[in-house]
């Protein structure tokens, strides 16, 4: 099941600057990002088994790399 992410309304009535910290200096995205790219292969990997009729496994980075 997929999650809605939030609805945010960034105007310039609201905020005066807007922070995007992609790189983690600012805050630690990479496990965030690692997480949403496991979640994105576990959900790909197991449409695609179940299309082929396939078993399948849960993505493992350490498997990948």
């Amino acid at each position: 099941m997929a999650c809605k992410p939030p609805t945010i309304d960034i105007t310039r009535e609201k905020y005066d600057a807007v922070l995007f910290d992609l790189d983690g200096v600012v805050t630690k995205t990479a496990k965030v990002h690692a997480d949403s790219w496991k979640r994105l292969f576990d959900e790909y990997l197991k449409s695609r088994a179940a299309g082929k009729g396939e078993s399948w496994d849960l993505f493992d980075i350490e498997l990948a790399v």
